[in-house]
Protein backbone atom coordinates (compact mmCIF):
# COMPACT_ATOMS: atom_id res chain seq x y z
CA UNK A 1 0.00 0.00 0.00
CA UNK A 2 0.96 3.68 -0.55
CA UNK A 3 -0.13 6.85 0.27
CA UNK A 4 -0.24 10.62 -1.46
CA UNK A 5 1.47 13.58 0.57
CA UNK A 6 1.92 17.47 -0.53
CA UNK A 7 4.93 18.25 -0.93
CA UNK A 8 5.73 21.36 1.59
CA UNK A 9 9.37 21.35 2.37
CA UNK A 10 12.25 21.99 -0.64
CA UNK A 11 13.44 18.48 0.63
CA UNK A 12 10.42 16.77 -0.02
CA UNK A 13 10.31 18.52 -3.25
CA UNK A 14 14.05 17.20 -3.95
CA UNK A 15 12.43 13.85 -3.50
CA UNK A 16 9.98 14.67 -5.72
CA UNK A 17 13.06 15.91 -8.09
CA UNK A 18 14.84 12.59 -7.84
CA UNK A 19 12.24 10.05 -8.68
CA UNK A 20 11.21 12.51 -11.99
CA UNK A 21 14.93 11.75 -12.58
CA UNK A 22 15.22 8.14 -12.75
CA UNK A 23 11.89 7.95 -14.86
CA UNK A 24 12.09 10.49 -17.31
CA UNK A 25 16.27 10.98 -17.45
CA UNK A 26 17.35 7.40 -16.74
CA UNK A 27 14.58 5.53 -17.81
CA UNK A 28 13.12 7.11 -21.28
CA UNK A 29 16.16 8.74 -21.90
CA UNK A 30 14.60 12.15 -22.01
CA UNK A 31 17.43 15.42 -21.42
CA UNK A 32 17.67 15.60 -17.81
CA UNK A 33 18.24 19.80 -18.05
CA UNK A 34 14.54 20.19 -19.27
CA UNK A 35 12.55 18.12 -16.56
CA UNK A 36 12.99 20.93 -13.75
CA UNK A 37 11.56 23.83 -15.72
CA UNK A 38 10.70 27.66 -15.04
CA UNK A 39 7.32 26.57 -14.13
CA UNK A 40 8.70 23.93 -11.46
CA UNK A 41 8.51 26.30 -8.48
CA UNK A 42 4.76 27.75 -9.19
CA UNK A 43 3.19 24.17 -9.25
CA UNK A 44 1.93 22.34 -6.86
CA UNK A 45 3.55 18.81 -6.21
CA UNK A 46 2.90 15.43 -4.37
CA UNK A 47 4.61 12.29 -3.53
CA UNK A 48 3.86 8.71 -3.73
CA UNK A 49 4.64 7.00 -0.64
CA UNK A 50 5.50 3.56 1.17
CA UNK A 51 2.90 3.98 4.05
CA UNK A 52 5.15 3.56 6.85
CA UNK A 53 7.03 6.59 5.16
CA UNK A 54 3.96 8.54 5.90
CA UNK A 55 2.52 7.03 8.66
CA UNK A 56 5.68 8.16 10.15
CA UNK A 57 5.50 11.82 8.53
CA UNK A 58 2.57 12.48 10.02
CA UNK A 59 3.54 12.21 13.51
CA UNK A 60 7.28 14.15 13.20
CA UNK A 61 7.55 17.95 12.29
CA UNK A 62 10.78 17.15 10.15
CA UNK A 63 10.45 15.72 6.57
CA UNK A 64 12.10 12.50 6.19
CA UNK A 65 11.33 11.07 2.75
CA UNK A 66 14.51 11.52 1.29
CA UNK A 67 15.09 8.05 -0.99
CA UNK A 68 11.58 6.63 -0.23
CA UNK A 69 9.12 8.07 -2.25
CA UNK A 70 8.02 5.66 -5.29
CA UNK A 71 6.38 8.70 -7.50
CA UNK A 72 5.52 12.77 -8.39
CA UNK A 73 2.80 14.45 -9.75
CA UNK A 74 2.48 18.17 -10.06
CA UNK A 75 -0.24 20.48 -10.70
CA UNK A 76 0.67 23.34 -13.47
CA UNK A 77 -1.33 26.66 -12.36
CA UNK A 78 -2.10 27.35 -15.94
CA UNK A 79 -5.27 29.58 -16.36
CA UNK A 80 -8.17 28.81 -16.87
CA UNK A 81 -7.47 25.47 -17.11
CA UNK A 82 -4.36 23.75 -14.88
CA UNK A 83 -2.53 20.76 -16.47
CA UNK A 84 -1.32 18.01 -14.50
CA UNK A 85 2.35 16.74 -15.02
CA UNK A 86 5.17 15.53 -14.47
CA UNK A 87 3.58 11.72 -13.60
CA UNK A 88 5.63 9.36 -12.63
CA UNK A 89 5.83 5.71 -10.73
CA UNK A 90 8.53 4.38 -10.31
CA UNK A 91 9.26 0.97 -12.28
CA UNK A 92 9.41 -1.36 -9.11
CA UNK A 93 6.08 0.41 -7.41
CA UNK A 94 3.87 0.41 -11.06
CA UNK A 95 1.05 -1.89 -10.93
CA UNK A 96 -0.39 -1.15 -7.63
CA UNK A 97 -2.48 2.04 -8.14
CA UNK A 98 0.12 4.58 -7.09
CA UNK A 99 -0.39 6.25 -10.59
CA UNK A 100 -4.07 6.72 -9.89
CA UNK A 101 -3.79 7.95 -6.58
CA UNK A 102 -1.56 10.90 -7.61
CA UNK A 103 -3.98 11.60 -10.44
CA UNK A 104 -6.81 11.32 -7.85
CA UNK A 105 -4.98 13.75 -5.24
CA UNK A 106 -4.82 16.45 -8.03
CA UNK A 107 -8.32 16.48 -9.28
CA UNK A 108 -9.30 16.93 -5.45
CA UNK A 109 -6.73 19.44 -4.97
CA UNK A 110 -8.30 21.49 -8.30
CA UNK A 111 -11.51 21.00 -7.48
CA UNK A 112 -10.70 22.35 -3.81
CA UNK A 113 -9.80 25.49 -6.25
CA UNK A 114 -12.47 25.94 -7.83
CA UNK A 115 -11.49 24.35 -11.40
CA UNK A 116 -13.74 22.50 -13.05
CA UNK A 117 -11.04 20.87 -15.70
CA UNK A 118 -7.51 19.66 -16.02
CA UNK A 119 -5.40 19.55 -19.17
CA UNK A 120 -2.71 16.78 -19.78
CA UNK A 121 0.15 16.23 -22.68
CA UNK A 122 0.29 12.18 -22.19
CA UNK A 123 3.09 10.77 -23.39
CA UNK A 124 1.34 8.20 -26.46
CA UNK A 125 2.01 5.00 -24.79
CA UNK A 126 0.34 6.54 -21.56
CA UNK A 127 -3.39 7.59 -23.58
CA UNK A 128 -4.82 4.66 -21.90
CA UNK A 129 -4.23 4.60 -18.41
CA UNK A 130 -5.68 8.06 -18.25
CA UNK A 131 -8.91 7.31 -20.39
CA UNK A 132 -9.29 4.87 -17.68
CA UNK A 133 -9.06 7.90 -15.20
CA UNK A 134 -11.56 9.35 -16.67
CA UNK A 135 -9.71 11.91 -19.26
CA UNK A 136 -10.69 12.51 -22.85
CA UNK A 137 -8.27 12.79 -25.87
CA UNK A 138 -8.68 16.26 -27.28
CA UNK A 139 -7.22 16.37 -30.64
CA UNK A 140 -7.14 12.86 -32.44
CA UNK A 141 -3.45 13.88 -33.96
CA UNK A 142 -0.38 13.49 -31.84
CA UNK A 143 1.90 15.88 -31.53
CA UNK A 144 5.98 15.91 -30.64
CA UNK A 145 7.03 16.58 -27.04
CA UNK A 146 10.85 16.32 -26.55
CA UNK A 147 11.18 13.51 -29.68
CA UNK A 148 8.08 11.88 -28.50
CA UNK A 149 4.70 11.54 -29.69
CA UNK A 150 2.57 13.36 -27.49
CA UNK A 151 -1.60 14.08 -27.20
CA UNK A 152 -3.90 17.09 -26.08
CA UNK A 153 -6.10 15.25 -23.08
CA UNK A 154 -8.27 16.68 -20.56
CA UNK A 155 -11.15 15.30 -18.07
CA UNK A 156 -14.20 17.22 -16.42
CA UNK A 157 -14.30 17.50 -12.58
CA UNK A 158 -17.64 18.28 -12.30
Amino acid sequence: MATVKLVTTPEELKEAHRVRYLVFAVEQGFDASIDVDEIDPKCTHWLLLPEETSAHESSTTASNVSGSAMGTVRMVPTEPCPSLGRLCVLETARGMGGGLKLVQAVHEHAKSKGFDRLQIHSQYDKVDFYSKAGYKVDDPEPFDEEGMPHFHMSIDLV
